[in-house]
């Protein structure tokens, strides 16, 4: 519930239509299908309220706007995952089980 009025409340606050608003959750195709989109390169205009020249952090929020279609963006941070590789004693660590007669197993 609380993610679908944050998304409202971000639809009015960029003045969003209400098909924009619905589209998150009824249309799982792609929105663009026109001839400009066979085009090398396409002239798109940004809308943000951070100046260009910062870095852009996660949480920014940004629109794209292209004629009469506008896309709303959110940056997001990746995770960064910190993974090692750890060599067990196979010898030392092993585990047994041991059925009795009502064990499912």
């Amino acid at each position: 519930m609380d993610s679908i009025l944050a998304h409202l409340a971000t639809s009015i606050m960029y003045d969003m239509a209400p098909k924009a608003f619905l589209e998150k959750y009824l249309v799982s195709s792609p929105v663009l299908q026109t001839e400009q989109e066979q085009l090398d390169t396409q002239p798109w205009s940004l809308v943000c309220e951070v100046l260009l020249s910062r870095g852009i952090e996660a949480g920014t929020m940004f629109q794209l706007r292209q004629g009469e279609v506008l896309l709303l963006c959110e940056v997001v941070a990746l995770p960064h995952y910190s993974i090692t590789e750890q060599v067990m004693n196979l010898a030392h660590n092993k585990f047994v089980i041991k059925p009795n007669n009502e064990s499912p197993v």
